[in-house]
């Protein structure tokens, strides 16, 4: 049940198509833009991709981890026990899709991380769209999307998916980015407008969230399904106890003084945990749920070197480690850099540069492999000149960055399975191109 002021008609779609390879290239850090120290002279990508959804916070994306494990000191499990609230590995009971290619429009998947994409053969549902929203459930082989404004579910690891239509109001009818509760209630916003949807099962609903307040970020306690917190512009939190039907202030706003904030993100793991990004401040981040905020050290070439904090991602297992996007804006060309950090981001290194040969957008989309922290991907994609999509997976261990490239517009979202952390599935872009997603030219 669809549950907003108006409803567009659904549209539906059916076939596949078959596996599409692509190439992928391992470069020394030295000439991939990795850094160490605080080097200065890598050379900055000049091409930048804008979407109206640009330096959305890579919300986080509820994932789960497979348990190999089946006795431990204090308790004894069965293969095909889950747990409810694990947010952070797999599920036994979830398998892989038994098909050659997903049913929907807006979705690809690899079985190598991203480096070979099977991509639907179904055209999206207008000439541009976006799949931010795209999220897998505790129950086995469930998922979630939101392609096309377009509201999807599928119960069979993403080969066939529902289509449950459109929602006319807003944030619906705008790109979503979407969170899993434990209960699988899945929640979904858009960056920089008010308001909130709340999906269970065949419902949704749009809520109108705290009033005047644009959020930059949802999360669900993990302990407590009915307990919300809501990131808002300027570093503010707020807390509903009741799914989101209504809102109370929580904490302070964060201390970025009189800056303009980018992105908010909250510890998948820890509720309390949030951070924020400024203009010039850099990032601020709390662990008591708002009552007080930090300012992150941030290694930089020179003391007290201004930064803009653009997005940043939690790794999903509680290891801690964090890695963030801004740009040193008093450089020369201001360069773009990712930056990482262990201590849940009090202290912050950089550990790529952007190059001519690796972009980096005012927050590019980052996602952060469930099973090892120490392996990040990015992506940067456009159809302008018949571009594609370049996707950078940084080894942390190894100080490298290897690419591969495929020709869709961007993904906009990465989500592993339950079942295997490799294999993922991606939100594609719309391209105009209404025969398959590829960019049309």
């Amino acid at each position: 049940m669809l549950r907003a002021r108006a409803s567009n008609p659904a549209v539906s779609f059916a076939l596949f198509l078959a596996p599409l390879g692509c190439g992928d290239d391992t470069v020394p850090a030295d000439e991939a833009g990795v850094a160490t120290g605080s080097e200065t002279d890598d050379e900055v990508g000049e091409t930048e991709s804008s979407t109206e959804s640009e330096t959305e916070s890579e919300t986080t994306e509820t994932e789960t981890e497979t348990s190999t494990e089946t006795e431990t000191e204090t308790t004894e499990t069965t293969e095909t026990e889950t747990t409810e609230t694990d947010t952070t590995g797999g599920n036994a009971e979830w398998t892989l899709p038994d098909c050659a290619a997903p049913g929907a429009p807006g979705i690809a998947w690899s079985a190598d991380g991203g480096f070979t994409i099977v991509p639907t053969a179904l055209p999206h549902v207008a000439p541009v769209s976006y799949t931010f929203g795209l999220a897998t459930l505790h129950a086995p082989n469930a998922m979630v999307m939101h392609a096309g404004n377009h509201f999807y579910r599928s119960e069979d690891a993403g080969c066939t998916w529902e289509d449950l239509g459109t929602v006319a109001a807003l944030p619906a009818s705008a790109p979503l980015d979407l969170v899993v509760g434990p209960d699988d209630t899945v929640y979904g916003w858009s960056n920089n407008m008010e308001g909130l949807v709340r999906w269970q099962g065949e419902t949704i609903e749009v809520l109108p969230g705290p009033a005047g307040a644009q959020v930059y970020a949802v999360a669900v306690d993990p302990d407590a399904p009915n307990h919300l917190r809501i990131g808002l512009s300027g570093g503010k939190l707020q807390d509903s106890f009741d799914q989101g039907e209504s809102w109370a202030k929580v904490g302070v706003t964060a201390p970025g003084g009189f800056s303009t904030s980018y992105e908010l993100a909250f510890d998948p793991t820890n509720i309390d945990r949030a951070i924020v990004g400024f203009i010039q401040s850099g990032w601020w981040v709390t662990d008591d749920g708002g009552d007080t905020w930090t300012q992150s050290a941030v290694e930089t070439p020179a003391p007290d070197q201004a930064i803009n904090g653009f997005n940043v991602e939690f790794a999903p297992d509680g290891s801690g480690v964090v890695y963030a996007q801004g740009l040193e804006v008093q450089l020369q060309d201001s360069p773009k850099r990712i930056y990482r950090s262990e201590d849940s981001g009090y202290t912050f290194v950089p550990v790529v540069t952007a190059t001519p040969e690796l972009t980096l957008t005012n927050g590019t989309r980052m996602w952060i492999h469930p099973g090892d922290p120490d392996r990040l991907r990015a992506a940067f994609g456009t159809c302008i000149m018949g571009i594609g999509t370049s996707l950078y997976d940084y080894d942390h261990g190894a100080g490298e960055v290897t690419t591969s490239h495929s020709p869709y517009g961007g993904f906009n979202a990465m989500v592993a399975s339950p079942a295997d952390p490799d294999f993922v599935y991606i939100g594609l872009e719309g391209s105009g191109n209404m025969n398959g997603p590829e960019c049309p030219f």
